[in-house]
């Protein structure tokens, strides 16, 4: 079904996240053509709030508001 997927898609992930491992949510950027992963550093499962501003700068350039 990923390859499904039609749309820009950003796929983001912690570099530290044991639940998501880097090996698993890899395996989305192949599925997914086109798909643009980014890892965060120094943050686990919950990137969101363990490193906002980063993830705010990866969503901002995804989108190319800046």
């Amino acid at each position: 079904e990923c390859a499904s997927v039609t749309m820009p898609c950003l796929i983001l992930t912690g570099e530290k996240d044991e639940d998501s491992p880097l090996a698993q949510v890899s395996s989305f950027r192949r599925l997914i053509p086109g798909s643009a992963l980014r890892t965060i550093s120094n943050a686990g499962h919950s990137i969101l709030t363990e490193n906002t501003g980063t993830v705010s700068t990866e969503l901002a350039e995804f989108l190319n508001l800046e």
